[in-house]
């Protein structure tokens, strides 16, 4: 199996290491709370508002980017369930602001209670929940699927509350950026400092230095998965992309950098899906009469580009995605499993699919199938996100995630090619390009991994999917002025 992909469940209350972490961690927390409020707690209703949904996604976002000290450092799902809980109530609370009669500003919370006007585009994120309801009314409720709904639910929580200005999310682009170079630069860290490297895979817990260890032709600097670090790595590219107008060759140089990290991460569908992505990127700023010659440019491109690789073929082989690259094609055509032993998992779900087609077995059930029918001893989930879904939810549950998934994409790609004709710099088309250019990577790369039940991608996605949701709700609101305007006058 390419990769291996071991929840952790729980965490150990037993150790005194970690408890004396988890009571710094809890003082910075208090600190960081005080924070919040003092910042949070000045200015007009509006600018609180604003402050309180930047802090919200920000700090949502943040966790998701640093998932992996809390699993594994602290060893602790539950501190990170609370403070992503926390951080979703302050994005929430947002809109109970109101100014009470003494000047002040208070919490009204019945304004939490009072829906508000749906546009369609947050109306079919809905339906992720009825797949939810499906999966855990027979699922299993360990820890790992808990933190599962948990996340998926509070992100949802974003969606169904998005503002229509882009303000609260320019924290959240640089944090995605930032956070992305520093994955990356570990993976370099992992192959030109081992000694060094050492020292972080002591710290972990729960086995993860072995599991790390024992990963060949693999680098996962920083996280203990090298799909994880690719998918950081992705996520940057998206962001650093959008700067190509205003800092070309800055966005050349750090994007050459976060493609060589990614290709020793040695995984070779994230290459691909970010491919697919950066073609989509350069398709659409070129102007559509100019199509047709780009499609011959890249074209022409991948010719050159195999003729290349097949006459540097050995020395290729020395980084992780061409040699596994290689060995799969080899075994392609030998009749072996190009797949990394998927081909089992896959034939496995759809049997499973064809035994309960309409409401699955339930959600995280997958994984406890497996041990003594594809695998030996080992729990592995389907590495397909539709696969997954449909045995596990059903068809009705896997539409019910898959229609929003879809139309959110297509509304994405649609209103970002508009926004290029008109504003390239503008702060919407920038965040509008992350968001489109990560939701495609998402959906391609879930076809050979389990990116929506791990933390990191399924938040990411998700918020990304809030900005353009959010700008699809931005539209709305300035056409619904604009009418009312027409008709006073």
């Amino acid at each position: 199996m390419g990769q291996l992909n071991v929840k952790m469940d729980g965490y150990n209350q037993d150790s005194q290491q970690n408890k004396s972490g988890l009571y710094l961690f809890g003082q910075d927390c208090k600190q960081m709370l005080r924070s919040i409020k003092e910042v949070c707690l000045s200015g007009s209703v509006p600018s609180i508002k604003s402050k309180m949904q930047t802090v919200g996604i920000s700090g949502i976002v943040a966790l998701s980017m640093t998932v992996y000290f809390f699993t594994g450092f602290l060893n602790s799902y539950v501190l990170f369930a609370l403070l992503l809980c926390m951080f979703t109530g302050c994005y929430v609370a947002s809109k109970a602001l109101v100014l009470g009669g003494n000047g002040e500003v208070e919490l009204d919370y019945i304004r939490l209670l009072q829906p508000r006007r749906k546009i369609w585009a947050e109306k079919i994120w809905y339906l992720p929940l009825v797949s939810l309801l499906v999966g855990f009314a027979q699922g299993s409720w360990k820890m790992g699927n808990l933190i599962d709904l948990i996340t998926i639910v509070c992100c949802l929580a974003v969606i169904y509350n998005v503002p229509n200005h882009a303000d609260c999310y320019s924290v959240t682009k640089k944090l995605m950026g930032g956070f992305a170079l520093f994955y990356a630069a570990g993976i370099w860290v992992q192959m030109l400092f081992p000694d060094a490297y050492t020292i972080y895979l002591s710290a972990l817990n729960n086995g993860a230095d072995t599991r790390i260890t024992g990963l060949d032709s693999y680098y996962t600097g920083f996280t203990t998965s090298p799909g994880h670090t690719a998918s950081y790595i992705a996520l940057g590219m998206c962001v650093f992309a959008q700067d190509f107008f205003e800092k070309k060759w800055r966005t050349i140089m750090i994007e050459v950098f976060l493609v060589l990290s990614m290709m020793f991460a040695g995984m070779r569908m994230p290459v691909l899906a970010a491919g697919i992505c950066g073609a989509l990127f350069v398709m659409m700023i070129i102007p559509p009469k100019k199509r047709k010659a780009f499609f011959g440019v890249v074209f022409c491109t991948a010719l050159v580009l195999g003729v290349f690789v097949l006459v540097f073929q050995k020395p290729l082989s020395k980084i992780p995605v061409f040699a596994r690259t290689f060995a799969s094609i080899q075994s392609l055509f030998s009749g072996g499993d190009a797949s990394s032993g998927r081909t089992g998992l896959y034939k496995h779900a759809i049997s499973l699919f064809m035994q309960h087609p309409f409401f699955g077995i339930g959600w995280g059930n997958y994984r406890n199938t497996v041990v003594g029918v594809v695998t030996q001893e080992t729990p592995f989930d389907v590495h397909n996100i539709y696969l997954q879904l449909l045995c596990e939810t059903g068809i009705v549950g896997c539409v019910c995630f898959a229609v929003p998934m879809v139309m959110t994409l297509v509304m994405s790609i649609r209103n970002y090619e508009l926004l290029l004709r008109k504003k390239p710099s503008a702060k919407w088309t920038k965040l509008m390009g992350i968001s489109c250019m990560f939701q495609l990577y998402f959906l391609l790369f879930g076809m050979t991994d389990n990116v929506l039940f791990y933390v990191f991608e399924s938040s990411c996605y998700l918020i990304c999917c809030s900005i353009s949701v959010a700008y699809a709700r931005g539209l709305a609101v300035r056409k619904a002025r604009r009418c009312e305007k027409e008709g006073n006058l």
